[in-house]
């Protein structure tokens, strides 16, 4: 196979070609994970977030929605200023992206990435100096071209 190619197919320790279907995620404890469904495969369970949620999203990709997707009361949900949340998955996989659905500019968008874990450290003084360390040693041009 020329390099690179071993990305389109899995091989086990022989060089025997692996249906990709059989193969199962295990997660860090040796446990079998279960994938997570598409969007597009069941009914979206939608909650509200907040704007801090919101916020530590990394965003992967922005979608423009049409109003006339929604049902019932999410359009005047949306348009009131509420924040909707939901897992967003293309295909059935083993992760999920974080997604919000809002509205803003008379159009509603959905945004799809990765929430970002921060950890609250308080309010106190929690600064160091950085101090850098000189270095002993000179900093010359050691080189010499004729070594080349």
């Amino acid at each position: 196979m020329p390099s690179g190619s071993t990305a389109l197919v899995a091989l086990d320790e022989k060089g025997e070609l692996i249906d990709k279907s059989t193969l199962i995620g295990i997660n860090k404890d040796g446990k079998e994970v279960q994938k997570v469904p598409s969007v597009y495969d069941q009914e979206v369970v939608l909650r509200e977030a907040s704007m801090e949620e919101y916020f530590d999203l990394g965003v992967k990709a922005v979608y423009q929605l049409e109003s006339e997707q929604f049902e019932g009361g999410i359009a005047e949900a949306l348009k009131s200023g509420k924040i909707l949340y939901f897992v967003y998955n293309y295909r059935a996989d083993y992760e999920g992206d974080d997604a919000f659905l809002i509205y803003a500019e008379e159009t509603f968008f959905a945004i799809t990435g990765k929430c970002a874990e921060f950890e609250y450290i308080g309010l106190e003084d929690n600064e160091t100096e950085l101090v850098v360390e000189e270095s002993t040693q000179e900093e010359g041009d050691d080189l010499d071209f004729a070594m080349f």
